[in-house]
């Protein structure tokens, strides 16, 4: 903190806990003369890609976090970092308001997705091969795989783009009802948007009901030029990919104040999603 702000006092630091890869920091601070800051600092491996991606993103109207520092350097902590803004806002488990709430999520994915990289140099991101897990013996899995397998790699009709790769609910800050920042880049590339999208949907959709996964596709669709073709492929894709954790994430969901979301309603979520996408490939 020293190199950063000179002279600083620090008057409160504390840990909100790690994100998959990155080492987070929240550091409240005081320099000579001047007001209390507070910043977020990540020690992460890929710094410097997540760095300039919030500074293209900022640059592009979507609310992500201020990159103020990078350091890949590693000489002055054990990991490179970037030092972000932090925003005063709270990732939010219930919505009062799913409608409201999905619609303000539908449109900063479409503005992601709507990043164009011949305007803005997104070279430095890397790109992503899809792969199906192998065959767990669930048969949930059997009328899943036997669409995908025919029809794998789904094929790809929108121009790669930029993916945030996890948009559940705790990667989006909230305050006072309205969206103010979507955190946690590290798994962003540039991808097949669908893909984004219907992981988003299906993530949404067991926490929060139909209608705030229909307020988020309804907007995503009225504010994207994109081809939703292969989506029905996508939302497979996504449901498949769920299916190993729902026991984990039930068991989670008890101690984090949702004990309605246990496994069986997961489950029935998860197989009205999978139901849907089935009729529209049928």
């Amino acid at each position: 903190m020293a190199h950063h702000a000179p002279q600083c006092t620090i008057l409160n630091r504390f840990k909100p806990g790690s994100s998959n890869s990155a080492d987070v920091t929240i550091v409240k601070f005081q320099q000579p003369g001047q007001e209390e800051k507070i910043w977020v600092v990540r020690q992460i491996d890929n710094a410097t890609q997540e760095f300039e991606l919030l500074k293209l993103l900022r640059s592009a109207g979507v609310q992500v976090p201020q990159p103020l520092f990078l350091d890949a350097s590693c000489r002055l902590a054990p990991a490179p970092y970037l030092i972000l803004e932090f925003i005063d806002g709270m990732p939010e488990m219930k919505w009062a308001d799913p409608v409201k709430n999905g619609r303000q999520i539908g449109l900063q994915l479409a503005k992601i997705h709507a990043v164009d990289s011949s305007q803005y140099n997104t070279s430095f991101l890397p790109g992503y091969t899809v792969n199906l897990k192998p065959d767990s013996g669930n048969p949930r899995e059997k009328p899943i795989r036997d669409v995908l397998l025919p029809n794998w790699p789904i094929e790809h009709q929108n121009a790669p783009t930029i993916v945030h790769g996890d948009l559940w609910p705790g990667n989006v800050l909230w305050r006072d009802g309205n969206l103010v920042s979507i955190i946690d880049w590290e798994d962003a590339n540039l991808g097949d948007r669908l893909k984004d999208l219907a992981i988003c949907r299906f993530d949404h959709l067991f926490i929060f009901g139909r209608e705030a996964m229909q307020a988020i596709t309804e907007t995503y669709i009225e504010n994207s030029s994109a081809n939703l073709n292969m989506l029905p492929y996508w939302d497979l894709y996504a449901a498949l990919r769920a299916l190993p954790v729902i026991p984990q994430w039930a068991a989670g969901w008890q101690d984090s104040g949702r004990p309605e979301l246990n496994e069986e309603a997961i489950w029935n979520s998860h197989q009205w999603f999978v139901d849907q996408a089935l009729a529209k490939i049928s």
